[in-house]
């Protein structure tokens, strides 16, 4: 009796569990409260110059629950004789002096409250390579990076916020700052020359209007509004007037402003597409890029509009042209060599220069105040980043 019972239970017990498995459509129904463990991510790797300042960014971490992450970081590696340690082991972005040649890997650990996750980032430093450093290393797009007039900071876009904003950091990487924080996309950042203010564009408006800002994102002012699209953005030398793009003739053409907005001029009426406006240091002229030859290429004008000649004819895509601080040079970027590689020319077209050669992609240059460097976005490491090559 007792064993026909325990067969009647066993029956019911399968027969349930056929029920439960078709209500569940096959599928295994886990602990609604099971934990997902967090997923570290240690940056992208470096190649840095000897002696310099290297950030190594964690925050590219992330927890599929949205658990707050701690962070612990430590050398799992580093070049016989290296006294280097980092600035603080539990922050998502800390630093550390390369202090000699050879390989750093820098271990992280990050935990979720229940689970760990651990990843690794290698830092190579070399005496030798002092032309190019890399300033950013976050997983996100950074891109269309601009001195200040002082050479002290460098202003630029990045998405790491999710969003294109507005962000700017010290020459050596260090104080990492967003100016801008709407859930609008905003880019081109450009210093005055007073370095007080920054001009850009934002959509904050729904399409794309010309902004001005102090230089610590206060006092965000709209200053076009028209239902076009205005981008591409420079700020005279005197501080007055700016240059900027525009399609609001019915194609991209190069107008300018006065620094509140009024006194728009049209300065170029091509049919083709004009944009990139950027003035010379004695802001006599403007450099800008123009498709009106069948490709793009470089051209320049006198800051009234008269006097367009092309500075570039190679049948390649040559654009983002920009002056030199004492207007003797203009770096812009072209892919004649396949791919875009940083360029510059004498300020009258002559002397073209490769000055970079990577199968990345390189491109809109910034020369320094002093004129020593110049700061770009590349994406030589996996994704855009901002750099600066050091002239010879």
């Amino acid at each position: 009796m007792k064993s026909d019972l325990r067969g009647l239970v066993g029956v019911l017990l399968v027969v349930l569990l056929a029920v439960f498995m078709d209500a569940c459509d096959g599928r295994v129904i886990t602990d609604p409260g099971e934990n997902n463990a967090p997923v570290a991510n240690a940056g992208s790797n470096q190649n840095v110059s000897t002696g310099s300042i290297v950030i190594i960014d964690g925050s590219g971490s992330s927890d599929a629950d949205g658990d707050t992450l701690t962070y612990n970081w430590s050398f799992s590696s580093l070049p016989t004789g290296s006294s280097a340690s980092l600035s603080d082991s539990t922050a998502v972005n800390p630093s550390f002096a390369a202090d000699i040649d050879g390989t750093y890997i820098a271990s992280l650990v990050v935990n979720d409250g229940t689970e760990d996750s651990a990843d690794t980032v290698t830092i190579t430093a070399s005496s030798s390579a002092t032309s190019l450093t890399q300033l950013t290393t976050n997983s996100a797009i950074d891109r269309s990076p601009a001195w200040s007039p002082d050479g002290s900071q460098i202003v630029f876009r990045s998405y790491r916020s999710g969003n294109s904003d507005i962000w700017v950091m010290d020459a050596d990487r260090s104080n990492l700052t967003q100016l801008t924080t709407t859930t609008a996309d905003e880019g081109h950042p450009h210093y005055s020359s007073d370095g007080t203010k920054i001009v850009f564009w934002s959509e904050s408006t729904g399409n794309r209007e010309i902004w001005t800002m102090n230089s610590d994102g206060s006092g965000q002012t709209q200053i076009t509004n028209n239902s076009a699209n205005d981008g591409g953005v420079a700020w005279s030398p005197d501080g007055f007037q700016i240059a900027f793009r525009s399609d609001r003739s019915g194609n991209n053409d190069v107008w300018i402003m006065d620094a509140d907005g009024s006194n728009l001029t049209q300065l170029t009426t091509d049919t083709a597409g004009d944009g990139a406006p950027q003035f010379s240091p004695n802001g006599l002229q403007i450099v800008f890029g123009s498709s009106r030859s069948g490709n793009s290429d470089v051209w320049i004008m006198d800051a009234d509009g008269s006097n367009q000649i092309p500075l570039t004819t190679d049948t390649a895509s040559d654009r983002k042209p920009h002056f030199s601080s004492d207007g003797t040079e203009i770096v812009f970027n072209s892919d004649r060599t396949g791919n875009k590689e940083l360029w510059t020319m004498n300020s009258d077209g002559t002397n073209q220069t490769q000055i970079t050669n990577n199968p990345a992609d390189d491109g809109r240059g910034y020369f320094s105040p002093d004129g020593t460097q110049i700061v770009f976005r590349s994406d030589r490491a996996g994704n855009d980043d901002i750099w600066v090559y050091t002239l010879e």
